[in-house]
């Protein structure tokens, strides 16, 4: 009797160990993230932008919207930006989210300086597309934006 106690005591050991080392990884490797494959239209984006520092109060506005880490989260230009992408999911292409539930917020992470009054923003601005929990990618997902119109 002692000899079967003393197994049973062993085998429990032995379960619980390979449980407790198991379970950790499993869960820390199983993502619950939707993967999504992008396609951007840079044209879309860019005139998007483009219409977004037109409506700037004045060149100091301007700058402030193409400086690097600023968010476009919200609004007319959110709205317009968001038409540019597009997604499907990566592992089953017949899945296409919604935009607007995938990404969270446009951010200039490359600036442009912008000229005095009436001359040509340069093109080169870079957007980060920042996407919202649960959903994930796997291409670095930023738009290289064209020329933006004139300063003011």
């Amino acid at each position: 009797m002692n000899k079967k106690i003393k197994l049973s005591l062993l085998g429990t050991l032995i379960a619980g160990s390979a449980l407790a080392v198991t379970l950790p990884i499993v869960s820390c490797s199983a993502s619950t993230d939707v993967v999504v494959t992008p396609t951007v239209v840079t044209a879309t984006a860019t005139t998007a932008m483009t219409a977004y520092v037109a409506d700037a109060a004045d060149n100091a506005a301007q700058k402030a919207i193409l400086t690097a880490g600023h968010k476009i989260s919200t609004g007319t230009a959110f709205t317009a930006l968001l038409a540019a992408v597009t997604f499907v999911q990566t592992d089953d292409t017949t899945i296409v989210p919604a935009t607007a539930d995938v990404i969270d917020s446009f951010e200039v992470t490359t600036g442009v300086a912008v000229p005095a009054a009436g001359t040509a923003i340069p093109a080169g601005a870079i957007l980060t597309v920042h996407l919202k929990g649960g959903f994930t990618t796997d291409v670095a997902l930023t738009i290289t934006l064209g020329a933006l119109g004139n300063a003011k």
